[in-house]
């Protein structure tokens, strides 16, 4: 009987264990101004930023570990963007300064986050360029839609790893205001990059629109 307990007693502790590791596995830290600058606040779990006062002021952030799933409404809604451990000195336009709730995505949430394969969510979502700082869309991710003299203010300078075309054909240049090697890549899914422009990306543009019908039919 005494061993049963020793037993049961050992089991207990290690799952008490391995929730509190779990419950440290994931941290973040947001900063009121670009390049970690400004107020600053430390996150382990899901959030509602109104919460802390702190609701469409984040510019730049950190993620010590863990998967995060940001949105620009509160209670996880409107706009939300998957982001991994890394350092974000400079917010995309459409996160900047809007980011209001966020949550750590577990593994069966993001298998469910998964499910649709990418090819049907880039249907989906429509025109422009998506950027990943990894490659097999992984990474910082930002989206363009015109003209982009210099990937400085996106925060991806030299960071380009894998790519998504939506339509048309963009060009992609080694400098900023299109100079240095550019190369043209049509609508399609880039996983991985050529050598040539592999983390050299520097500034992007459209070259050529994709003719739609009255439908908006390509």
């Amino acid at each position: 009987m005494k061993t049963n307990l020793r037993h049961a007693v050992r089991i207990a502790m290690a799952v008490t264990a391995l929730a509190a590791a779990g419950a440290q596995a994931a941290e973040m830290t947001i900063y009121g101004r670009p390049d970690f600058e400004g107020r600053s606040y430390t996150l382990e779990g899901n959030a509602n930023l109104a919460d802390i006062n702190f609701q469409n002021r984040v510019s730049s952030l950190v993620i010590h570990s863990g998967v995060w799933e940001v949105c620009t409404d509160r209670d996880l809604r409107g706009d939300c963007v998957l982001l991994r451990p890394g350092r974000y000195a400079k917010l995309d336009p459409r996160l900047n300064d809007r980011i209001e709730s966020m949550r750590v995505l577990d593994r069966q949430a993001l298998r469910e986050r998964d499910r649709l394969s990418y090819d049907d969510r880039n249907r989906a979502r429509g025109t422009g360029v998506e950027i990943w700082t990894q490659p097999n869309f992984a990474g910082k991710h930002v989206r363009l839609q015109g003209e982009t003299h210099d990937l400085t203010s996106h925060g991806i300078m030299d960071q380009a790893a894998s790519i998504v075309v939506h339509d048309g054909k963009w060009q992609f240049c080694t400098q900023p205001n299109f100079r240095g090697n550019c190369e043209t890549l049509t609508r399609g899914t880039y996983p991985t990059l050529e050598q040539s422009l592999n983390h050299r990306i520097e500034s992007v543009r459209q070259v050529e629109r994709e003719h739609r019908d009255y439908y908006g039919r390509r």
